[in-house]
Protein backbone atom coordinates (compact mmCIF):
# COMPACT_ATOMS: atom_id res chain seq x y z
CA UNK A 1 0.00 0.00 0.00
CA UNK A 2 1.00 3.70 -0.81
CA UNK A 3 1.43 5.75 2.23
CA UNK A 4 -0.75 8.43 2.38
CA UNK A 5 1.20 12.17 3.23
CA UNK A 6 0.33 15.52 2.70
CA UNK A 7 2.99 18.74 2.91
CA UNK A 8 2.66 21.20 5.11
CA UNK A 9 4.76 25.11 3.99
CA UNK A 10 4.49 26.47 7.49
CA UNK A 11 6.43 29.68 8.70
CA UNK A 12 9.08 28.62 11.33
CA UNK A 13 7.24 30.52 13.97
CA UNK A 14 3.89 28.36 13.37
CA UNK A 15 5.69 25.39 13.41
CA UNK A 16 7.88 26.52 17.49
CA UNK A 17 4.63 27.58 18.76
CA UNK A 18 3.88 23.67 19.37
CA UNK A 19 1.01 23.94 17.34
CA UNK A 20 2.17 21.02 15.17
CA UNK A 21 2.51 19.17 18.14
CA UNK A 22 -0.97 19.11 19.14
CA UNK A 23 -3.06 19.24 16.54
CA UNK A 24 -0.93 16.69 14.34
CA UNK A 25 -0.77 13.93 16.13
CA UNK A 26 -5.04 14.05 16.57
CA UNK A 27 -5.13 14.66 12.52
CA UNK A 28 -2.95 11.49 11.62
CA UNK A 29 -4.86 9.38 14.07
CA UNK A 30 -8.31 10.35 12.35
CA UNK A 31 -7.54 10.18 8.94
CA UNK A 32 -4.44 7.86 8.60
CA UNK A 33 -2.46 10.51 6.85
CA UNK A 34 0.58 11.49 7.42
CA UNK A 35 1.55 15.65 7.87
CA UNK A 36 5.30 16.47 6.47
CA UNK A 37 6.00 19.68 7.56
CA UNK A 38 8.16 22.58 5.94
CA UNK A 39 9.29 25.14 7.90
CA UNK A 40 11.01 27.86 6.53
CA UNK A 41 10.70 32.08 6.62
CA UNK A 42 7.57 33.36 5.29
CA UNK A 43 8.75 34.37 1.75
CA UNK A 44 9.94 31.06 1.29
CA UNK A 45 7.44 29.10 2.76
CA UNK A 46 4.90 31.44 0.39
CA UNK A 47 7.41 30.52 -2.61
CA UNK A 48 7.03 26.67 -1.43
CA UNK A 49 3.29 26.90 -2.16
CA UNK A 50 3.47 28.67 -5.02
CA UNK A 51 5.72 26.32 -6.89
CA UNK A 52 3.38 23.73 -5.84
CA UNK A 53 5.59 21.71 -3.75
CA UNK A 54 2.99 21.83 -0.87
CA UNK A 55 -0.16 20.66 -0.74
CA UNK A 56 -1.17 23.31 2.59
CA UNK A 57 0.42 26.77 3.59
CA UNK A 58 0.03 27.37 6.85
CA UNK A 59 1.37 30.99 8.96
CA UNK A 60 0.77 34.47 9.27
CA UNK A 61 0.77 35.85 6.16
CA UNK A 62 0.36 39.57 5.13
CA UNK A 63 -1.26 41.17 2.68
CA UNK A 64 1.23 42.75 0.14
CA UNK A 65 2.32 46.96 0.47
CA UNK A 66 0.89 46.73 4.52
Amino acid sequence: AQEKFITVASTTSTEQSGLFGHLLPLFTAKTGIEVRVVAQGTGQALDTGRRGDADVDIGRWYRAGR
